[in-house]
């Protein structure tokens, strides 16, 4: 879609969340007022109601919620809207944003300046590309609402592969290292300097050790890397 666009700002759109009629305007003016700024996203919320739930009383003082309510306020790592290309990058890497960032709207500037959607599963690389850019603007009215449901992409891995490539599927995308390569591969071509690059690359390794990756390459289960689960064990092609 992107290679169609002209204009000076571009947005990607979910057919199941729901944007304010004012949220183009907002995010537009705050990128206006910021030109070293390369993406502005609105405060967000969560909800599984009808529009008509998650649109009453925009604008209004907002009520009080129940923890165990489902419909919720998205919290983001404040990171994210530092000045520091270390600081942004650190929070898209580290955190588990809610798949509301990419939904923003970014300058199509900067967008050509990336890889764009480079393999399966790359809008968190793309952000960090985009966080080695500029800076992230955060726009303080609530505009944007993400809807939970049963057919959100958001599931297990061996869920999204069953949806996107069918249940016969051996399991694997993509060698599970390429993540890390194209992660770092993306920093060298960045045009921050050489110990930026070098600390930044440094926590991209340490991030792909951490227990919880590691955990996806040995045990079998539906986040199994290889495709592997509990049930049975799959013969699986690497490359």
């Amino acid at each position: 879609v992107f290679d169609y666009a002209d204009g000076e700002f571009f947005k990607w759109a979910a057919s199941d969340d729901i944007c304010h009629p004012e949220l183009i305007q907002h995010l537009v003016h705050a990128l206006d007022d910021r030109p070293s700024a390369v993406v502005a996203i609105p405060k967000s919320r969560i909800f599984q109601e009808y529009p008509e739930k998650a649109l009453a009383g925009v604008g209004e003082v907002e009520p009080e919620l129940d923890s165990s309510d489902p419909d919720h306020a998205i919290e983001y790592d404040q990171r994210l809207f530092s000045a520091s290309p270390m600081d942004r990058f650190r929070a898209v890497l580290q955190t588990d944003h809610p798949g509301t960032i990419i939904y923003g709207l970014i300058r199509s500037s900067a967008l050509r300046a990336t890889g764009l959607h480079q393999i399966d599963g790359s809008d968190r690389l793309l952000l960090t590309e985009l966080a080695l850019q500029g800076e992230y603007l955060l726009v303080e009215q609530e505009l944007f609402f993400r809807r939970l449901h049963d057919m959100n992409v958001d599931r297990s891995r061996r869920e999204y592969v069953a949806m996107v490539y069918g249940s016969d599927h051996p399991g694997l995308l993509m060698p599970p290292w390429k993540w890390p390569f194209n992660y770092v591969k993306t920093i060298l071509k960045s045009r921050q300097s050489l110990p930026t690059k070098l600390h930044a690359s440094a926590t991209v390794v340490a991030h792909s050790l951490r227990p919880r990756f590691l955990k996806k390459f040995f045990v079998p289960g539906p986040e199994n890397y290889w495709g592997i689960t509990r049930d049975k064990l799959r013969l699986v092609y690497i490359l």
